[in-house]
């Protein structure tokens, strides 16, 4: 805390957070992560402009984005797969495979790869470009996933944002 108050007050420059539990999301996030968040809001409230504008994270593995305090947080979805544990394991592969990742039957792994393009311009626009892939075998749907028991969405991509 002591290094980004420091880091924060040293520059006047609009500042992007990378950090990787989520700032915004109590669940399973950083323990302090509710003061983090207040620091980046006093610190753009002290300066008397926006310096922290934008927060990227992607512990939670989920694609989803919120705005809070005039700060943007955006959730950047795991590369490879959504963990859902027992309930719904399911073998999607050889079993080989499985049998040297034995944890692999417990998520919903995705075909390919994701990632995403962020491109920060001035006046504070922001463009993320997302890559888009399938499930390997049954979606969380097919599996009879409670979807309103999470609250963002189980979903194989990163969306596509405009924000700013």
């Amino acid at each position: 805390m002591d290094w980004l108050k420091k880091d924060l007050k040293e520059t006047a420059l609009p500042t992007v957070v990378f950090c990787h539990q989520g700032l915004d999301d109590d669940s399973g996030g950083l323990e302090n992560g509710t003061m983090l968040r207040y620091t980046l809001e006093q610190e753009n409230e002290q300066s008397g402009q926006q310096k922290v504008v934008l927060v990227i994270s992607g512990h939670h593995h989920r694609d989803y984005y919120n705005y809070i305090n005039k700060i943007h947080y955006v959730q950047i979805n795991s590369a490879s797969y959504q963990w859902l544990g027992d309930d719904y394991k399911e073998s999607r592969y050889s079993e080989a495979v499985d049998k040297s990742h034995p944890n692999i039957k417990y998520t919903v792994p995705y075909q390919g790869p994701i990632w995403a393009l962020i491109e920060i311009e001035g006046k504070g626009k922001i463009t993320i470009k997302g890559k888009k892939t399938v499930f390997v075998g049954s979606s969380p749907e097919k599996l009879g996933v409670r979807m309103d028991d999470y609250i963002y969405p189980i979903v194989p991509y990163i969306s596509d944002r405009k924000l700013g």
